[in-house]
């Protein structure tokens, strides 16, 4: 009898112990083991939906925040992203680590800071794109890339937009008509700038720009003229 007190103690005291160490199960949303099928959706407290791509939408999927903390294989090293059509505006860092980010053709505006901090190798821009406004800082601190070309839609730039970046060239396209304080601040790869030569430029745009050493100026015919470093004076915004 006392045999079988004592291993019956021994069971219950494991079944205790082993009870303990056990993690309690996902309850689904506000938890990081939501894994969605294809076509299936998940929606948040505050209206939003996470769809099957892992990346968080407003209910009309015109507006993408990024990539949900919900997901279960939250990996977003070395692959590519394709953002939907539906989409018209980027919020804020919305990616961390992509190979290519292929932008939708009805994005309208990537909101401040919209790919700050962002590593991505390949930035595609579709040729009807419909992009005009870039907000403050909206590629601080953005590397894994040598160059880019804004597209010739974009008619405002943020302060700040590219400060700290890892580029070495940067084109503004031809729609830029000012750059505005610390767009290029602390961009210590930069060499190249392009932008319309009949841009302002604030007197702060290039601080920090070390290794600064051509200006390219495009005229209203697409003719591109190289500058020295000193045309900046005579288009510094008084």
């Amino acid at each position: 009898m006392k045999k079988i007190c004592l291993v019956m103690a021994v069971v219950l005291l494991f079944g205790l112990l082993t009870g303990c160490n056990q993690q309690p199960q996902d309850s689904g949303e506000g938890s990081h083991g939501v894994t969605l099928a294809e076509g299936e959706t998940v929606q948040l407290d505050d209206g939003r939906i996470i769809f099957s791509d892992g990346y968080v939408y407003s209910s009309d999927q015109k507006i993408l925040y990024g990539y949900s903390e919900l997901e279960e294989n939250r990996v977003e090293e070395d692959h590519d992203f394709v953002v939907p059509d539906s989409v018209e505006v980027i919020e804020s860092e919305a990616f961390s680590n992509l190979d290519t980010l292929t932008m939708g053709r009805n994005v309208q505006q990537l909101s401040d800071r919209a790919l700050a901090d962002f590593h991505c190798t390949q930035l595609i821009w579709p040729e009807d794109g419909k992009l005009q406004t870039i907000g403050k800082g909206a590629f601080a601190d953005m590397s894994g890339m040598d160059s880019i070309t804004l597209p010739d839609t974009v008619t405002a730039l943020g302060e700040d937009a590219f400060a700290g970046s890892f580029f070495t060239t940067i084109d503004l396209g031809s729609g830029i008509r000012e750059v505005k304080s610390g767009t290029f601040r602390d961009c210590k790869n930069l060499t190249t700038v392009t932008f319309s030569a009949d841009a302002t430029v604030a007197a702060d745009a290039f601080a920090g720009c070390d290794a600064l050493t051509t200006i390219l100026l495009r005229d209203a015919d697409g003719n591109v003229t190289e500058h020295s470093l000193s045309i900046l004076e005579e288009l510094t915004e008084a």
